[in-house]
């Protein structure tokens, strides 16, 4: 997809476009990686599930090229600085197998507060790099639609359409700087280590990052479409007459959005 010349974001997404661009993984100050030699401990849902959320791991990540295997023991001898957050899991709406997750808010040992990725500091971080979110409000659904309902020949709803899409597996949609991939390390059952390349669920700092593609796509599409759109993270949602619905479908999808 080209951008708009005036597309507000346009700066920010060749940021996390570029070949040495990419997420910066902001830290604390005070941050201390915890190591291989200090690894914290595994959570109860992962390992009461352990082989399915690696079957997800292997096929949303690894299959993809969007993450790394490697022994336990290969890290320990040659990687340096490596930071481990925790595997978890988590239910998902219409998904069975549910959603796996890189918990970064539990990667301390002990009780040393400075093994922690989602510190406060990095999410203001993070926050200030990319900007804030704003999220569209059900109030702002149904302005939207009261809006295209004031549009002549569209009084009281009047062949209007809802619809709606989302982007699949948005996050991992971003990678990672190559600098901050040893950061984004997680042990697995059998002696594995998994390192991610691209955004994972758990990390404080993605929502922030992909808030500048929500906010580069919604502006791309309102010059393009004839209805109306909000989009809240991945999920898109517009308003449009009946007999222009493919069009606009159509739109959304061929510009890879």
């Amino acid at each position: 997809m080209r951008l708009a010349s005036g597309n507000p974001e346009r700066d920010k997404v060749l940021e996390l476009a570029a070949k040495a661009g990419g997420m910066p993984v902001f830290l604390d100050k005070d941050f201390k990686p915890n190591s291989a030699d200090n690894l914290p401990k595994m959570r109860t849902d992962y390992k009461n599930v352990h082989e399915a959320v690696d079957k997800c791991f292997y096929n949303d990540f690894v299959a993809q090229g969007l993450a790394i295997v490697i022994s336990l023991a290969t890290v320990a001898e040659f990687l340096k600085d490596v930071h481990f957050g925790v595997a978890g899991w988590t239910p998902k709406w219409n998904k069975v197998q549910g959603r796996p997750l890189g918990d970064q808010t539990t990667g301390r040992t002990g009780k040393d507060p400075s093994s922690v990725i989602n510190s406060a500091s990095a999410k203001e971080q993070s926050d200030q790099h990319w900007g804030n979110i704003h999220h569209p409000t059900v109030s702002m659904l149904v302005l939207m639609i009261l809006a295209m309902q004031r549009r002549p020949g569209h009084e009281g709803g009047k062949d209007l359409v809802v619809w709606a899409t989302d982007i699949a597996a948005a996050y991992p949609k971003l990678s990672f700087q190559s600098c901050g991939v040893k950061y984004m390390a997680m042990q697995l059952f059998g002696g594995l280590v998994i390192l991610f390349i691209a955004g994972i669920f758990g990390w404080s700092g993605t929502p922030a990052a992909f808030a500048v593609i929500t906010r580069a796509v919604v502006y791309e599409l309102r010059i393009r479409l004839t209805g109306l759109v909000e989009m809240y993270v991945d999920d898109t949602l517009g308003c449009c007459p009946v007999w222009d619905i493919s069009r606009n479908l159509a739109i959304v999808k061929i510009r890879g959005l």
